[in-house]
């Protein structure tokens, strides 16, 4: 989800994110990983993170923000659905609060029905065993339609 929020404020940052923890993953996916070309890729993501991350937490998040936010992350549902439960878990919390954010003065038509998408989200997390990625992708995003 992080990665997904700095995309939103700082695109040409968030790619050079995603480049330094590519090879993060592309060292610790061999047999045998280099500790120290793992600790090197992984010290040189850290401080760009960092500034993301302060950017986030300083930002101000109006109405609009809230909204694009909400939207994106239904964007990404196939890559968040097949990652893992757990990366499927932290979607649902980013959209719920995101969501209790958003209509607390947007005051959507449609608010109960989003709430129940959301739910329904939750609930399909709550048996790791039984978790389908599909079904998870399908109803998130169905979440971004009724954002729309």
């Amino acid at each position: 989800m992080f990665r997904l929020l700095a995309k939103q404020i700082d695109s040409a940052n968030a790619q050079e994110l995603d480049r330094q923890l590519l090879a993060v993953s592309n060292e610790m996916s061999k047999l045998n990983p280099d500790r120290n070309a793992v600790a090197a890729a992984a010290s040189a993501a850290a401080p760009l993170a960092q500034r993301i991350a302060a950017r986030l937490a300083a930002m101000q998040y109006d109405q609009a923000v809230t909204l694009r936010m909400l939207q994106r992350i239904p964007d990404d549902a196939e890559n968040i659905a097949l990652a893992d439960e757990r990366a499927a878990e932290q979607a649902v919390m980013a959209m719920d609060s995101l969501y209790i954010a958003y209509s607390k003065d947007a005051k959507p038509a449609n608010a109960a029905e989003v709430r129940a998408a959301i739910n329904a989200l939750f609930q399909q997390l709550e048996n790791p065993s039984s978790y389908n990625a599909d079904q998870f992708a399908s109803a998130l995003r169905r979440i971004r339609t009724l954002l729309q």
